[in-house]
């Protein structure tokens, strides 16, 4: 039912809201984005000093995504060659921290903080009735803006971001006046570009950025909220609909079967019909059987499963429910694998991959699974292909 329903449900609008922490107090800019095929457009863009003024200004029917910098929250660029730099990130803490990491040529840049005050944030927000879909760390995705502005300094927020031939070299501090940057025909400051680069992100998932997520925000409940919402008076007025063609289905029906109840004799040609009806009822049904389709479990069944399972580093592209045996010849009998379940996609992390392979093996309707393939592209991203033998079918 989720896969469906996020089929239908698209966050095509959305509120960006970006909170700047400081010592005299939040400051909150709003970025409202529209989202129109493969265009992702500025609607409007505003500041608020105070969460009451926010709250009453927003439109709380859209949903949130947020983007946290400020006070609290560290940048750090990690030479991936650098024994110090690879210690300091083997004590971290994944637990107790959020972060949003930048991957490119031999470099992650990562700004992260404290969970508990992000987690904070997000509650509060929550309370005051706030759709939060999710959130990102820092001014890194000001990044993905690069090729647009075609410059090599981008500031983002407080933070400046250093470029070389559109690769970033460097994260540091800024204490200047705001920059203007031009998007078409709208003008935002550099108080806004991670806000803009993070709805990019959002809509597009460049595999160059990292994150952790937060078990405060459940996209489904949303999905599921919005669906009742949008979906609810669709759903009455097709009700009521079907009903009052249903009184008059009903009044037709009933006077045509008055007049069958005066014949009391039918033709042959009806009986050999209903014979010939019911032969075809019971191919298709074995061939409906045969295939799968009568299985206690459906596709959307496995593709929800495996989604809720596959961490963020790992991308489905092609999901193959019962896939076809040899080739397509005419006058020939299809012949489906009926329970096989054929996995194709990228992954960005191995270790988190392997584990995730790991975790298929405990899974009650997988009987067991084959890697057919596992090689990296021209992007040095691991491609896959992991065909499974279902144990339900």
């Amino acid at each position: 039912m989720l896969s469906f329903l996020s089929k239908i449900i698209k966050f095509n609008n959305l509120l960006v809201l970006g909170i700047s922490r400081t010592d005299n107090g939040n400051i909150y800019n709003v970025l409202k984005i529209s989202k129109r095929k493969n265009k992702v457009d500025i609607i409007s863009a505003a500041t608020y000093t105070n969460k009451e003024e926010l709250i009453n200004s927003a439109d709380l029917k859209l949903p949130v995504l947020l983007v946290i910098d400020g006070k609290g929250i560290l940048n750090k660029k990690i030479d991936r060659k650098s024994e110090q730099d690879i210690a300091w990130r083997k004590n971290i803490d994944y637990d107790n921290i959020y972060y949003t990491e930048y991957n490119i040529a031999g470099y992650d840049f990562m700004t992260f903080c404290r969970k508990k005050a992000i987690d904070d944030i997000i509650q509060s927000l929550q309370q005051k009735g706030l759709l939060i879909v999710d959130f990102y760390i820092g001014p890194l995705l000001a990044a993905l803006l690069q090729p647009v502005l075609n410059t090599n300094i981008i500031i983002s927020n407080d933070v400046a971001l250093s470029f070389d031939k559109g690769l970033l070299t460097s994260v540091e501090k800024y204490t200047v006046n705001a920059v203007n940057y031009t998007f078409g025909d709208k003008i935002l400051s550099s108080d806004f570009i991670p806000l803009y680069g993070a709805a990019i992100q959002f809509y597009v998932a460049h595999p160059e950025f990292l994150k952790n997520s937060s078990d405060k925000i459940n996209q489904e409940n949303i999905i599921y909220q919005r669906s009742f919402n949008y979906l609810g008076l669709a759903i009455l007025a097709t009700f009521f609909t079907m009903l009052l063609f249903s009184y008059f289905l009903i009044m037709y029906y009933s006077s045509k079967n008055a007049e069958l109840n005066q014949q009391n004799v039918y033709s042959s040609q009806t009986y050999k019909h209903i014979i010939e009806l019911e032969k075809q009822k019971e191919l298709k049904l074995k061939i409906l059987n045969e295939t799968g389709q009568l299985s206690k479990n459906f596709l959307s069944f496995y593709v929800y499963q495996l989604s809720k399972s596959a961490p963020s580093s790992i991308q489905f592209s092609e999901l193959n429910l019962s896939p076809i045996l040899g080739e397509i010849k005419e006058n020939k009998k299809i012949v489906l694998e009926s329970s096989i379940l054929v996995i194709k996609g990228s992954t960005t992390n191995e270790y988190i991959f392997n584990e995730w392979l790991s975790g298929l093996k405990n899974v009650s309707w997988i009987k067991k699974f084959e890697i057919v393939s596992l090689k990296k592209d021209k992007k040095y991203i691991q491609q896959f292909e992991i065909k499974i033998l279902l144990n339900d079918f």
